[in-house]
């Protein structure tokens, strides 16, 4: 099944955490250079560079999950995908939500179960958005926030 790797958000934290090691590596070359060369601008741009690494990590480690993406960066990892047996359970009843196209009362507990599933883990509708689109089209409007409509 398609997934897709990095759902908007994710590349957003993503390249705020490329741009903090950037910093860090700036801040990192000017300190070497500043305190070799003795070369007091290097110095001081070492010192504001080491402000906002400061900054940054501090707000990344609170809002953009810093720690995670340092354990998963550059390519993701396994923490970032959802339990093996919830997929499983999904990738099951999607197969048989295909397989029962004519008894429209057990692709609604099927439906049912999927809602339950997705109000209660978020994150299985971006690494199952085509597939459920593809079996249930109503569910398609649903964006992982909030309750999905009965």
């Amino acid at each position: 099944m398609h997934r897709e790797i990095n759902p908007p958000d994710e590349i957003i934290r993503r390249l705020f955490f490329v741009f903090y090691l950037m910093v860090v590596v700036v801040f990192l070359v000017a300190t070497l250079l500043g305190l070799v060369q003795q070369r007091y601008d290097y110095l001081l741009l070492a010192f504001a560079g080491g402000m906002v690494v400061i900054v940054i990590r501090r707000f990344g480690k609170r809002y953009l999950e810093f720690e995670r993406l340092a354990a998963s960066f550059p390519c993701g990892g396994e923490e970032d995908a959802p339990p093996p047996e919830l997929c499983r359970e999904v990738e099951q009843l999607l197969a048989e939500a295909s397989s029962v196209a004519e008894d429209w009362q057990h692709r609604q507990v099927i439906r049912n179960r999927l809602i339950i599933l997705l109000d209660q883990n978020p994150e299985l509708w971006q690494w199952f958005r085509q597939e459920i689109a593809a079996v249930f089209p109503a569910l398609a409007h649903w964006v992982g926030k909030g309750k999905a409509k009965k």
